[in-house]
């Protein structure tokens, strides 16, 4: 392993092409590999220090019982040994359950949030991305401390689309999510999120990573989007537009996408999705804007050309974030029933450091991690829940 500045190891970059390569694809099995050529070039990625490992135990069980395998990067030494441990005691079949590479930042404790450290543990999820981007590898980055009950995929990846995010909302009854939104409640959540790699995501990563130098306070998530949103201040730079689609669908280059409405704009009719009837409906924007359902900004950007940077949030339901906490876990399960849906990743965050979310996922039934009075550790069976068949009725 070569040693970067300030103490920070960043590893070697043929051992972590080489890693990547083992990761790559998703799926443990060559049959469901081969079933899913899609996938060959996209990896589930996520990172933690030694303070996060039993979490990284419960990522395996939800990745085992999807038959997944993923790539950690592992933020310090300790974390690293653990993980090749973990590698080395999985016979269950004859690929590893999960890869480990280290990409240390030398934190072996929880990082408060919005310190220095914790500034240092989130900007080393943005390099992370970036280096596998880089290799032009696609990636669904997963925060240690998501259950991932079902396969996201057919949620995530749309023709002429490069990133599907989650989004900072408790599970909404109706449409209203708008990531151009001053207000931080309508953020992307970069704790769970699909990303492809062009030269466009690439050239606007490494622009958030110098970003994220002139704030050493803050989070990775708020200077990403902050960033992203800044459209004269990514073109000077050199960076494409960020666009977005306002909900996740195949998209061709001469429709619209949400952006800023501008004074004088042309109203124009637009699909939205109407939660009663969990089916997606057509009106003008006008009507949408007056009547609440985007709140802000609409549908009024005609997209052309392929540079820019084509964006999606995810069902605020369906990928849900900040559930786990007090109601909020009622609203969750009131909205499944409202879509006839079931939960695919649940986001145990806005929650602080790594006892109370356990707790919260334990109390849930997604903690499946288990060790016994030897020592000996398994992941016990999960009871999916289904609303598709209790839609309710309003």
């Amino acid at each position: 392993m070569k040693s970067a500045s300030a103490g920070v190891n960043r590893g070697d970059s043929n051992e972590l092409q080489s890693t990547a390569s083992q990761a790559a694809g998703v799926f443990r099995s060559i049959a469901a590999r081969r079933a899913r050529p899609e996938l060959r070039n996209a990896i589930v990625v996520t990172a933690a220090n030694i303070a996060y490992s039993h979490h990284i135990e419960n990522f395996c069980c939800w990745m085992s019982r999807l038959g997944f395998r993923a790539l950690l990067f592992s933020l310090d030494p300790e974390m690293h040994k653990y993980a090749l441990a973990m590698t080395t005691k999985d016979r269950t079949v004859d690929e590893p359950l999960l890869y480990s590479y280290l990409w240390g930042t030398n934190i072996k404790k929880v990082a408060e949030w919005r310190t220095p450290a914790f500034h240092a543990i989130t900007t080393a999820k943005l390099e992370v991305v970036l280096s596998l981007l880089r290799w032009q590898y696609d990636v669904l980055f997963v925060d240690a401390d998501v259950a991932l009950i079902r396969d996201p995929f057919p949620y995530l990846m749309w023709k002429n689309v490069d990133m599907a995010y989650s989004v900072n909302q408790i599970c909404p009854h109706s449409d209203t999510f708008d990531v151009w939104k001053e207000l931080r409640a309508d953020e992307g959540n970069t704790g769970f999120y699909f990303i492809r790699s062009t030269s466009s995501t690439i050239r606007l990563y490494d622009l958030t990573i110098e970003e994220a130098k002139r704030y050493p306070n803050l989070d990775e998530q708020t200077i990403f989007w902050t960033f992203a949103k800044e459209e004269a201040r990514l073109q000077a730079r050199g960076a494409p537009p960020v666009v977005d689609l306002g909900y996740c669908h195949d998209f061709e280059f001469s429709g619209f996408v949400r952006s800023r409405r501008r004074k004088g704009e042309e109203q124009i009719t637009i699909p939205y999705l109407d939660v009663k009837s969990h089916r997606f409906k057509t009106e003008t924007s006008a009507h949408l804007l007056n009547n609440g359902l985007f709140s802000r900004y609409t549908h009024t950007k005609s997209t052309n050309h392929t540079g820019e940077i084509v964006v999606c949030p995810l069902d605020g339901c369906v990928f849900s974030v900040g559930a786990l906490r007090g109601v909020s876990y009622r609203m969750l399960e009131d909205g499944l029933k409202l879509r006839g849906e079931m939960s695919a990743a649940i986001h145990a965050n806005f929650m602080k450091g790594s006892v109370s979310k356990t707790a919260a996922l334990k109390r849930h039934g997604l903690w499946l991690h288990a060790q016994d009075i030897n020592g000996t550790k398994s992941c016990i069976p999960y009871k999916e829940k289904s609303y598709r068949e209790v839609q309710m009725k309003l």
